[in-house]
């Protein structure tokens, strides 16, 4: 019986040392490993927190630019908007001065036709009347022009947006020119005209053939070049 136990007691032994040995030869491993992950662990969070704070600033510095660009912008289109207001009274001085001197072309017509003359002025009479028409046109070109401004600057850059004013601006331009011509050469057919014997009739004739300097730029500046200097005035 005691031989048994003594047995049992020695196999218990030999189970029991092995386990306490793999037990103290493992643990620092464990323990190292561990160690490893968490490190690993912390690295990887400064990682992320690293590059979160890279994309914080890049959209920061994106609102910054996009702010700037955005003010820039602003100031361009109000200068644009200085620009057409600045032009827009030049034009309808111009328009103002055309149709001024379409009435005292009428006018004279109106006294060789009271003065009985056997005169054909019914050329003259078609041109005036289309000069009118033409005029009308262009005025129109101007109000629509001053109604969409907000339509053209809103969608496109100032750039583009000061290039599409500037060539509406050229088409109104190219066309009180045409008229100014047209009045010229009705004045040179009126002024062989005479109204009764003793030659009394007033004569009308334009002093200045219009012109319009444009800008070759394509930014605007607070002052603009672009003048239109349309200023036939009849003399008396």
């Amino acid at each position: 019986m005691r031989k048994i136990l003594i047995g049992i007691f020695f196999l218990i032994l030999l189970t029991l040392v092995p386990s306490v040995v793999l037990a103290q030869t493992a643990t620092p491993s464990s323990v190292g490993q561990q160690r490893k992950l968490e490190a690993q662990e912390r690295q990887e969070e400064r990682k992320a927190a690293l590059e979160q704070r890279k994309e914080e600033l890049k959209e920061q510095l994106e609102v910054r630019k996009a702010t700037r660009e955005a003010q820039v912008s602003e100031r361009k289109r109000v200068r644009v908007r200085f620009f057409w207001e600045r032009l827009k009274l030049r034009l309808l001085a111009a328009v103002d001065r055309l149709e001024r001197l379409i009435g005292r072309m009428e006018s004279r017509l109106a006294k060789i036709e009271e003065a009985g003359e056997d005169l054909d002025v019914s050329e003259i009479e078609e041109g005036l009347s289309e000069a009118k028409e033409m005029l009308a046109d262009t005025q129109v070109l101007i109000d629509e022009l001053d109604f969409s401004l907000e339509n053209i600057l809103t969608p496109n850059t100032p750039k583009d947006a000061f290039e599409e004013i500037r060539a509406n601006i050229k088409e109104i331009k190219d066309e009180l020119i045409t008229i100014h011509r047209m009045l010229v050469q009705l004045i040179g057919q009126m002024k062989g005209l005479r109204v009764g014997q003793g030659g009394d009739g007033e004569e009308v004739s334009p002093t200045v053939s219009p012109s319009v300097t444009e800008a070759p730029s394509a930014t605007p500046t607070e002052t603009p070049t672009e003048t239109p200097t349309l200023t036939p005035t009849p003399q008396p």
